[in-house]
């Protein structure tokens, strides 16, 4: 068994902010009639820096305009071909930046739309090839009742709700059931819930009655009531499913409950293809309870997380396997060595981009960075920081899921307080680049002028490369915003003498970005 070492962080203070998250785009769109392009994305705050990349088949950069006033909500920029600073087959990106966000804070506000009776899992979809990328899904499997101990509305439904990355709830309205019509109330009639981060396929695993299982379906027809009617089953064979997770492959994978063995009890993990089950790790007495979760490391192996029905104190325990075994596992409670005190519902989730560990427990989250050696094994957990208590009172209230969003910040879920939550997490980088559809593509082709079709520019100065007197800086081609405008400004464009002006919040700019006297 390796040891693990631990790097005890100071705890960073937690006061109050204002609601922004980090910032990334979504809602990429592009629409070109003859020369005349329309860029439109949103942007989840106000960002500082902003940019349109223009990238070639391989990935690389070719070009890269610059964009005034994003702010939260949608921007649209206005460009022609003859402004894109580079030439071939291209796709675009949005590069946005922020202020750096100095700690932990709760993003979500006290209100109607974020509180759920029986919160038991939630999801993320963070593919930017996605047409449902950036959304979060929420599982609900007890529709509200007059027991509920929030004072706010607890009329909503069972089933699943689905908001866009602005916290906006898409999918629900009076006397409507979303995503689910065809089960009836139960603690784990929606147990857990995936999102797969190749197709955007939603996943949760139903464990109210027999025969226990797992369902799927495309998430296309959100606004219809019968959206998991014809969803298939995909797991005839295997035995009570208690936790399931998409690999980085987009593979589902299942945590089942297998039956008792001679000692305890018997857990295994199946990857699933279509109907077929590939059992990938069984061992008994590994698994304590089916209040279980899983997450994918992104590198072959899982982080599970488990906690035994029976325990008054709470602990638990969390593991990291692969097909070779378990090669890490530490014991809850100890809160010298960095872990939650209390693991009720036992939940992990995992950043693969960014490598952290997040373990839910003592009505907080607790954070971690990873370290791996070469075999793909984990080496070293660094504690990070803790999110701010659910609930002051009651402390070792519930953590029943946890994801993370495309830009590292997280989403929880907390039945006892019958809450969803969104945490803002601390970063001195707050640069993220959302890549376009690949379907969204411009040609653009090789200009007569000697240009070289890398979307490189010419000197515009003297032989030196220095700028002539006068010339001000961001006058070159492709580093000024043209035909700019923000729709959540209302910003509006005029034609003065034949020139392009744009008044910007009682202000006026030429079309290079400059403001006039």
């Amino acid at each position: 068994m390796k040891k693990i070492f631990l790097s005890l962080f100071a705890l960073i203070a937690i006061v109050g902010m204002v609601n922004a998250q980090r910032v990334w785009a979504y809602g990429l769109n592009l629409e070109q009639s003859g020369d005349e392009l329309t860029f439109t994305f949103i942007s989840t705050t106000d960002a500082t820096d902003a940019k349109l990349l223009f990238v070639d088949e391989n990935g690389d950069v070719k070009g890269e305009v610059t964009v005034n006033d994003v702010v939260e909500g949608e921007n649209v920029v206005d460009l022609t071909l003859n402004q894109i600073p580079a030439t071939g087959t291209l796709n675009w990106a949005v590069e946005l930046s922020a202020d750096a966000i100095d700690e932990v804070y709760e993003v979500t506000e006290d209100k109607d739309d974020f509180y759920f009776y029986l919160s038991q899992g939630v999801a993320t979809n963070n593919n930017p090839q996605s047409p449902h990328f950036g959304k979060i899904y929420v599982a609900n499997p007890v529709s509200g009742k007059e027991d509920g101990l929030s004072k706010h509305s607890q009329t909503q439904k069972n089933g699943i709700y689905v908001f866009d990355p602005l916290l906006n709830l898409e999918n629900y309205g009076e006397g409507y059931t979303p995503l689910n019509v065809s089960f009836t109330d139960g603690w784990d009639a929606i147990h857990r819930i995936a999102v797969s981060p190749v197709d955007g396929t939603v996943a949760f695993v139903k464990w109210d009655v027999e025969p226990f299982t797992v369902y799927t379906e495309d998430p296309d027809s959100l606004d219809m009531l019968e959206w998991w009617d014809e969803a298939t089953d995909i797991t005839p064979t295997l035995n009570q499913p208690v936790a399931i997770c998409y690999d980085k492959e987009g593979t589902l994978c299942v945590l089942c409950y297998d039956g008792k063995g001679e000692t305890s009890s018997i857990y295994s993990i199946y990857k699933m293809t279509d109907t077929i089950a590939e059992p990938v790790f069984t061992q008994e007495g590994w698994i304590v309870s089916g209040r279980s979760s899983i997450a994918s490391d992104g590198r072959g192996g899982y982080w599970v997380a488990s906690k035994p029905t029976d325990n008054a104190t709470h602990t638990g325990k969390f593991m990291h396997v692969s097909e070779y075994g378990i090669d890490m596992e530490i014991t809850t409670g100890d809160a010298e060595e960095g872990f939650p005190e209390n693991f009720n519902r036992a939940q992990v989730a995992y950043d693969i981009e960014r490598d952290i560990l997040a373990l839910g427990g003592g009505g907080k989250v607790t954070l971690f960075n990873v370290t791996y050696d070469e075999y793909n094994e984990p080496t070293t957990l660094t504690k990070w920081l803790e999110t701010p208590m659910f609930n002051e009172e009651k402390p070792k209230w519930n953590t029943d899921g946890i994801a993370f969003d495309y830009a590292g910040d997280i989403i929880v879920m907390c039945a006892s307080n019958e809450r969803f939550y969104k945490f803002a997490l601390p970063t001195d980088e707050n640069t993220c680049t959302t890549p376009a559809p690949l379907d969204q593509i411009i040609k653009i082709e090789a200009k007569e002028d000697g240009g070289d079709g890398d979307g490189e520019k010419e000197d515009s100065g003297n032989e030196d490369g220095e700028k002539e007197d006068g010339e001000e800086d961001g006058e070159e081609e492709g580093d000024a915003v043209t035909n700019t405008y923000v729709s959540s400004n209302q910003n509006r464009k005029q034609l003065i003498n034949g020139q392009l002006y744009i008044t910007r919040q009682g202000k006026l700019y030429n079309a290079l970005g400059q403001q006039m006297q």
